[in-house]
C-alpha cells in the first residue's frame, strides 16, 4: 500500500538499498502513510533527485515501453532543433550530444532556451564555410550589412556571435551595431549617420557611379574596398575637416588612373582637345 501510494515499485524499493531499509522500518514498526512519508522526504535518495528525476524513475520502471518510446520521440524533436539552429547532423552522429539534451529534458525539467545554451558550442561551418539553419540565415544576413558597409569581417566573427546569441548573452542587434561602429570609425566623416542606420554604400553611391561612367566599367565592379572610393570618403579639405571629396575633384582624380586613358569619353575628350589646340593654329582637318 506504501509502495502503491508513492508511485514506487518492488524493483524500485530493493534496487535503492536506502529505500529498501525504510520500507522494511515502515513495515515492521507499522509507521502511518505520513511518518513514511516524513521519513522518505527526509532520505537522501529523495533529497539528492529533483521532482521530474524521481518521476522518471518511477515511470521508467513501471511502463518501460512508454518510457522508452517518450525518450526516442525526444531525441527526435531535438535532433530537428538541432538542424533548425545550424548543428545538421544524423541521430547517431549527433548521439552523444543528444543523450546529455534529452536527459536534461526529462530528468532536470530543460527548457529549449537551456538546450540552446548547450548546443552553442557545437556550433561549425560546414564545407563551404558557411554556417548552417538559422545560423545561416544570421551570417548571411550580417554579411550583408557588412559589404553595404565596407567591413570585412573574418568568419569566425559571425559563428562566435551566434554562440552568444544561442548563450542568450548577445543579441543580432548588438552584432550589428559592432559593424556600424567598425564603418563609423573606417569613415569617421558620417560617424553619425552611419550610427543613425545610414548604409555606407548609399553615401558613395555618387562617386561609385561617377568612377563607373568615366572609367566605363560595370558599377557593381566597384564597392567600398576600391581605395578610389575610400579615399573619396575620407577626404579632407583644407581646414582639416574630414567629409566627402568634391564630385569635380573626384572626377579630375580618376583622369590620372591609366585605366582612364582606355576608355571611349578619354578618346573623345583628347580628340576634342586635339581639334581645339589644331583650330587655335589654324590648321582644320
Amino acid at each position: 500500500m506504501l509502495a502503491s501510494q508513492f508511485g514506487l515499485t518492488s524493483f524500485i524499493i530493493n534496487y535503492y538499498p536506502e529505500l529498501k531499509k525504510l520500507f522494511q522500518q515502515a513495515v515492521s514498526q507499522s509507521w502511518t502513510p505520513d511518518k513514511f512519508k516524513a521519513k522518505l522526504e527526509a532520505s537522501d535518495w529523495w533529497r539528492t533527485r529533483s521532482k521530474t528525476e524521481r518521476e522518471w524513475i518511477i515511470f521508467n520502471n513501471s511502463d518501460p515501453a512508454s518510457a522508452e518510446q517518450k525518450w526516442i520521440q525526444e531525441q527526435h524533436r531535438i535532433n530537428q532543433l538541432l538542424a533548425q539552429w545550424g548543428i545538421p547532423g544524423t541521430m547517431d552522429e549527433n548521439k552523444a550530444l543528444l543523450e546529455q539534451m534529452v536527459w536534461g529534458v526529462i530528468i532536470n525539467g530543460w527548457t529549449d532556451a537551456q538546450l540552446k545554451y548547450t548546443a552553442n558550442t557545437y556550433l561549425q561551418f560546414q564545407k563551404e564555410g558557411i554556417l548552417a539553419g538559422e545560423a545561416g540565415q544570421f551570417q548571411m544576413k550580417l554579411a550583408e550589412l557588412a559589404y553595404a558597409n565596407g567591413v570585412e569581417l573574418d568568419p569566425e566573427w559571425y559563428r562566435l556571435w551566434y554562440r552568444g546569441i544561442m548563450r542568450g548573452n548577445a543579441t543580432q542587434e548588438q552584432a550589428m551595431r559592432d559593424i556600424r561602429n567598425r564603418a563609423a570609425a573606417m569613415f569617421a566623416g558620417f560617424k553619425d549617420q552611419i550610427l543613425a542606420g545610414q548604409n555606407v554604400i548609399d553615401l558613395a553611391s555618387p562617386y561609385i557611379t561617377g568612377m563607373a561612367q568615366r572609367l566605363e566599367i560595370a558599377p557593381g565592379d566597384i564597392d567600398l574596398y576600391s581605395t578610389e572610393i575610400k579615399q573619396a570618403l575620407n577626404y579632407k579639405d583644407k581646414s582639416g575637416k574630414l567629409g566627402s571629396m568634391p564630385l569635380w575633384m573626384f572626377q579630375n582624380e580618376l583622369r590620372k588612373d591609366p585605366r582612364w586613358l582606355q576608355t571611349n569619353n578619354a578618346r573623345e575628350g583628347l580628340m576634342t582637345v586635339a581639334h581645339q589646340v589644331a583650330r587655335d593654329f589654324g590648321v582644320a582637318y
